[in-house]
């Protein structure tokens, strides 16, 4: 296994390596405030979910306002589409009422994929045209993301919290996941699943935290090793 780096830290060292065996945190993390609808011919991507990519915005409306539906088919083939006797109108006024819902409910970012060499996902779109699109969305309720964040939940802290679980995700399938080991006389220690850059993702932190640990252990145990041949001595 090929280091990607070393870091010394108080004559110890930390080899960081990627964690070849980086689990999907979509599949086996449970915190997740989002839920991630992909829909992509090639790749599995995101959460499990039964959406279809035509009617994505509409079930989505229908799942917070069930009563919406009477007023889809009012104006999908009722007496609002006799009305108009228009499907642009009507599909017009469909559009209008599903966003109104969706917006009122929902906090929802769009997800862009970038296909070339490997794969890459962001909430914002890439320059290259030919190898990038939209492929779903990222969403959550109001309700969810106040139970989450607290009830004050700001516009701001929705988009970090969203933003976030999607970087998590990209760091998964770009490889982007590491670990440590430490191989010292006082310390043999490893962790793996950090996802993203080694000083941010907190796993310099928790092995330095160790070293730490193991060092304040030998002091003491060599403090009291001292004191013991003192009193010896003494007697």
């Amino acid at each position: 296994m090929e280091t990607y780096s070393v870091e010394d830290y108080k004559g110890y060292e930390i080899k960081i390596y990627r964690d070849e065996m980086g689990i999907d945190p979509r599949e086996e993390f449970d915190y997740h405030i989002g839920t991630m609808v992909c829909f992509h011919p090639r790749y599995k991507l995101g959460d499990n979910h039964s959406y279809s990519p035509e009617g994505f915005t509409t079930e989505l409306a229908i799942e917070v306002c069930p009563g919406i539906e009477d007023l889809l088919d009012y104006w999908n083939d009722g007496s609002g589409w006799g009305k108009f006797q228009s499907e642009e109108k009507s599909d017009a006024m469909i559009k209008k009422a599903v966003d109104a819902v969706v917006n009122k409910h929902y906090f929802l970012l769009p997800l862009y994929l970038y296909d070339h060499s490997g794969i890459t996902i962001s909430t914002s779109p890439f320059p290259c045209p030919w190898d990038s699109g939209m492929i779903g969305a990222i969403f959550a309720t109001w309700e969810d993301l106040r139970k989450a964040l607290g009830e004050d939940c700001t516009m701001e802290q929705a988009l970090n919290a969203l933003k976030a679980e999607v970087k998590q995700y990209d760091d998964y399938i770009t490889g982007n996941v590491f670990g440590y080991v430490i191989e010292e006389d006082l310390l043999e220690e490893s962790c793996w699943g950090y996802y993203g850059d080694p000083e941010k993702s907190g796993l310099l932190e928790d092995a330095k935290s160790m070293i730490d640990e193991a060092i304040k252990i030998d002091t003491e145990r060599k403090e009291k090793m001292n004191v013991f041949m003192r009193t010896c001595w003494a007697h």
